[in-house]
């Protein structure tokens, strides 16, 4: 189990002084790149082998979202390796060891020339996967509302990331600017979202978005799904 604290900052929170749901993704994201890392299978691994990490889907079900100069403790490990699918899972505490956060994810190797997936076994990689009795359900397909509202959006430079593709936490970015509940400081208590393809530079998405009542669920195509996601911020 890798184990981290962490203070949020200024880029870490919303007007309402509560962590931005992208943020958080990005905090737990680092978290999983580093403990990769120290598993010996970061960067200098993956780059000999033309190999990127991607994930594929995420879930976070939140009892509190911690605010500004707040320090909390991030937990994270892996599951056990399912051939093409490496489970993670992560728990987000405060300093008196309150469950803010349980998370889970799913991600997979990809060929970065051929953007094909990549077997665990075929480059020997072992993920020590473990249970520790705090994890949530891995994410499945997010939960789909019927959608009554579509936009179109351009992906811009600002939004990609390393592997040249928009990063998956600027999607909570585009999602929450399109809803009600995330300006209106209502509280998130569950998010899952589902990547289906990559969404590189200048790509136009067409936004569908469909809600009921402080429930919303949110989807973009190009010629192919790229992502879906739904959101909870009901009591």
């Amino acid at each position: 189990v890798y184990k981290s604290k962490y203070r949020l900052g200024n880029r870490d929170v919303d007007m309402h002084s509560k962590l931005r749901t992208s943020a958080l993704f990005t905090i737990l994201q680092e978290a999983a790149s580093q403990h990769c890392i120290e598993l010996g299978f970061g960067p200098a691994f993956t780059e000999k082998r033309n190999l990127i990490w991607v994930i594929t889907r995420q879930k976070a079900e939140i009892n509190r979202l911690p605010v500004y100069e707040e320090e909390i403790l991030l937990e994270t490990w892996p599951g056990p390796t399912k051939h093409v699918i490496f489970p993670r899972y992560y728990k987000i505490s405060d300093i008196r060891g309150n469950v803010l956060i349980n998370a889970s994810s799913v991600w997979t190797l990809v060929d970065s020339q051929t953007r094909t997936l990549a077997a665990a076994g075929q480059y020997g990689i072992d993920l020590c996967g473990t249970y520790t009795g705090d994890e949530i359900s891995l994410p499945r397909a997010p939960q789909q509302l019927a959608t009554s509202l579509s936009q179109d959006f351009t992906v811009p430079y600002s939004y990609l990331d390393i592997n040249g593709h928009m990063n998956n936490t600027r999607y909570f970015d585009l999602a929450e600017d399109n809803i009600i509940s995330s300006a209106a400081g209502d509280k998130l208590r569950m998010v899952s979202v589902e990547y289906n393809n990559e969404a590189r530079l200048h790509d136009k998405l067409n936004i569908q978005i469909g809600s009921e009542g402080k429930k919303y669920y949110i989807t973009g195509d190009t010629d192919k799904p790229v992502f879906k996601m739904y959101l909870d911020y009901s009591l």
